[in-house]
């Protein structure tokens, strides 16, 4: 017989980690999230390690694959398929050069890898790729621009 046990966690943060922790502890046979990317990448190696599945209902991360993370599974389609969408429409409108910005961190990089690969395959040339690192405000965002 087994129990539901409900833990709601809004962040990414050592608190997330201690109920992770102390849910193995329990016995738990599976957890459904974390929701960002960056979370469940923490996970996704918990889950390997202990072969506990994590169940992520927002991670898009193309690099979070069943592959490397049997043991992780998310039920939204990866960046990948995003990208692709974003260079087709670039492709439908006839443009032959984009700039792209995008977060430096490893949901941003990763994405914006993905959108490389996707332009390049339409012959589009990607002429500057800024990233932004997650904790400048607007008025520097704007310098950059």
């Amino acid at each position: 017989m087994f129990s539901f046990i409900l833990k709601l966690i809004n962040t990414f943060t050592l608190h997330y980690l201690h109920v992770v922790v102390e849910l193995m502890k329990e016995g738990v046979v599976a957890i459904v999230g974390p929701q960002s990317s960056s979370a469940a990448s923490f996970a996704a190696h918990i889950g390997r390690a202990t072969k506990v599945p994590f169940v992520s209902f927002g991670a898009t991360d193309p690099n979070l694959s069943e592959m490397q993370y049997p043991y992780f599974i998310r039920v939204v389609p990866s960046d990948v398929l995003q990208m692709d969408a974003i260079a087709s429409f670039v492709a439908n409108y006839g443009w032959k050069e984009v700039a792209m910005f995008h977060m430096d961190d490893d949901y941003g990089t990763n994405g914006a890898s993905s959108l490389s690969d996707s332009l390049q395959a339409r012959s589009i040339k990607l002429v500057e790729k800024v990233p932004i690192p997650p904790w400048m405000d607007t008025s520097s965002i704007e310098q950059i621009l």
